[in-house]
């Protein structure tokens, strides 16, 4: 097979996986509900499994018509990404009692402040039928919630969230 037709073949797969890496890594998607990106968890796996499908695809391609290197940049960005969460993170525990100040402030405030440390989870939860929906931020040893209406921090609290 030429060269031109084999890379005009593989452009279709690989244009596939950059966009559904590019929505799988950047897009807010939600658990049980759908995110900000109007995603859920049924969509994440939907878009994951045609990443892999075309993944498959394109390194299986790439090994008959005996492209070596093109196939292995290809498996290359999953293997990057598997890497790098399996890397330690020195995340301190944080003491909330030091974090009170933070009461009051803006969303974008809180994550200037905490740029340095990794949120492990993030979400909205409603305690009863008349309260406030919050918007959660899981650090490691405390939850800090925001008001959904307001966007600022009502309490910082400890938590059960490690990594």
């Amino acid at each position: 097979m030429g060269n031109k037709l084999f890379y005009s073949l593989l452009a279709v797969p690989i244009l596939i996986q950059l966009v559904t890496l590019g929505v799988l890594l950047f897009a807010d998607i939600g658990f049980d509900r759908p995110g900000r990106s109007g995603l859920d968890f049924d969509d994440f796996l939907v878009l994951l499994a045609l990443y892999l499908f075309t993944l498959l695809f394109s390194v299986i391609f790439c090994l008959l018509q005996k492209s070596w290197k093109l196939a292995a940049a290809q498996a290359a960005v999953p293997l990057m990404i598997v890497l790098y969460a399996m890397i330690p993170i020195y995340d301190p525990q944080l003491d909330p009692k030091k974090y009170q100040h933070l009461v009051g402030k803006t969303q974008d405030e809180v994550n200037q402040e905490l740029r340095r440390y990794r949120r492990w989870t993030s979400g909205y939860s409603k305690m009863g039928e008349d309260a406030e929906e919050l918007e959660f931020a899981g650090y490691n040893g405390m939850t800090i919630n925001y008001s959904k209406r307001s966007g600022r921090v009502v309490s910082v609290k400890t938590g059960a969230v490690s990594p």
